[in-house]
């Protein structure tokens, strides 16, 4: 395995007239903690704190977790996500799958800082180095291309909406905001924009994604949401012999190729994130790591 890394800016002498332009949305339902109910008789005090108990685990206080507090999800295939090695707590490290183009097979390694606002999560990163054969470093394709990648979380919190509107009553509930995102592929004008981009391709691909990846039933009140968005753009210089290949069947090949790799690891990673967070609602000492 050669890797050499990506420099923050591509050589000048280089031509990043070839673009790759994938967007992918995704959602899945976590059950809601369940409801305290006085039908026990127990008394108005004991009632108070185990709905506050009950409330300290709904999705909102997960999804506002630290970034130091977060669990690595396991990734599929031969893909990874770990922290960055002498890093801060919010630099991280995806090694995604090999992708192929055309005849060439490459491995991409991101590094990703993640941010944590009031009402969503957001991953964004412009490093990226390939994995693979000695051809990378033979042509210097670690030098011939830039890379972005943005990534958002939101969240439904149907549990803590309801408390705040009073559906169950007493103790601690309303005292928590309802976190809520509705994540979408369009442009504020109404457009695709940077998906367009990419070509037609890229479009259908986008609408299989939105009926794919839904790994989830519909929100009801018996269960949350987390939504996930993310797109990746590539501007490449596309070196010999590939560059005798028309610009438009690279730009397709590329666009098909890495919309595959986002969907199955965006896929992966919601439904490992839904299993951390129903992991970490039920288990009281795996809160405390």
């Amino acid at each position: 395995v050669v890797v050499v890394p990506n420099l923050a800016k591509p050589c000048r002498a280089f031509n990043l007239d070839t673009r790759i332009r994938v967007q992918s949305s995704t959602s899945v339902s976590v059950p809601n903690p369940p409801r305290i109910n006085n039908n026990d008789g127990v008394s108005r005090e004991k009632l108070s704190k185990q709905r506050q108990e009950t409330e300290s685990v709904a999705l909102s206080q997960y999804m506002t977790l630290p970034v130091e507090q977060y669990a690595l999800v396991p990734m599929p295939l031969n893909s990874t996500l770990s922290r960055m090695p002498g890093g801060t707590t919010s630099d991280f490290e995806l090694v995604v799958p090999p992708v192929t183009f055309l005849w060439l097979e490459v491995q991409p390694v991101v590094h990703a800082i993640v941010t944590l606002e009031e009402d969503r999560v957001r991953i964004a990163g412009d490093r990226c180095t390939l994995r693979g054969s000695s051809f990378i470093s033979r042509v210097r394709l670690n030098e011939r291309f830039s890379f972005n990648v943005e990534s958002e979380l939101t969240w439904n919190d149907t549990f803590v909406a309801d408390a705040g509107n009073g559906c169950g009553g007493g103790g601690n509930e309303g005292a928590y905001s309802a976190r809520t995102g509705t994540p979408s592929l369009m442009d504020d004008d109404g457009g695709l924009g940077a998906a367009a981009e990419g070509g037609a391709s890229t479009a259908a691909l986008l609408s299989e994604s939105q009926s794919e990846l839904n790994t989830g039933p519909p929100t009801s009140a018996q269960s949350s949401t987390i939504f996930a968005r993310t797109k990746i753009e590539v501007d490449v210089d596309v070196p010999r012999p590939f560059s005798a290949v028309p610009r438009r069947i690279i730009e397709r090949t590329g666009d098909k190729a890495m919309q595959i790799s986002l969907n199955y690891i965006l896929r992966s990673f919601m439904k490992g994130l839904a299993g951390d967070y129903q992991k970490w609602a039920g288990d009281p000492d795996y809160r405390k790591y």
